[in-house]
């Protein structure tokens, strides 16, 4: 075959697959999950989960960050305290882009996102919360919160407990907050005439008498403004 000459030719070849980058991930997740040319080993609980170091510092920068300046043809990142169920979601996650958890893991797929510094998993996983599981299990959420010390949780409790008081104020998970405080700072007459005052004295002594049964407690009394029973 002749070779060509002297050949000009202007403009220049260009075309996008838009498919592509979702046909490599495709291929990587693949060879992940046949733990084939993987060299990092995630070890949460018992369990551990290979991936390609590259993907993982990409995806999730924090989860390398203490490790980038290894050598090791592999190494394991022990992530002590973490759900394993839940930091396989967030490595399926960054190969995929897809989250798919069941509402009993959300909690545990919070605290994972939250600790590994994956913000846009941490914050759709906190919205679920909010609209999902707390209003139907709120003590659960405020138990997983203070444990985990998230304060953005425990606010979003607190912010539930005070508009639906008196929807759950009877019931038995109410009897085990560590606290309860109870202001009466209104001085407005009709809004006076709108409080139960002996159901509410009802609901405080049953709540501090509940307390003294399991627990010691310290009982604060801040009198906001004068209130007659």
């Amino acid at each position: 075959m002749g070779r060509i000459k002297n050949l000009t030719v202007a403009g220049r070849l260009t075309f996008e697959n838009n498919l592509h980058l979702r046909t490599v991930f495709e291929a990587l997740n693949e060879q992940r999950k046949s733990a084939r040319f993987c060299d990092t080993i995630l070890k949460a609980g018992d369990k551990e989960i290979r991936g390609h170091r590259a993907v993982l510092a990409a995806a999730i920068p924090k989860i390398l960050e203490n490790q980038m300046s290894r050598e090791e043809a592999e190494f394991t990142v022990d992530l002590e305290g973490l759900n394993p169920n839940a930091v396989e979601e967030l490595v399926e996650f960054a190969y995929t882009g897809k989250v798919n958890v069941p509402a009993d893991g959300v909690l545990n797929v919070f605290h994972a996102a939250k600790s590994l510094g994956m913000s846009e998993v941490r914050d759709l996983s906190e919205q679920f919360i909010r609209e999902k599981i707390l209003p139907l299990d709120w003590m659960a959420v405020r138990t997983f919160a203070e444990r985990n010390d998230c304060l953005t949780l425990m606010s979003a409790v607190d912010e539930f407990i005070e508009q639906n008081v008196e929807e759950i104020y009877h019931k038995k998970d109410f009897f085990q907050l560590p606290r309860l405080q109870i202001e009466l700072a209104t001085t407005n007459e009709r809004q006076k005439e709108t409080i139960d005052s002996k159901k509410l004295c009802k609901v405080a002594l049953n709540w501090a008498h509940k307390q003294l049964e399991v627990r010691k407690v310290l009982v604060y009394f801040d009198f906001l403004s004068p209130a007659s029973f």
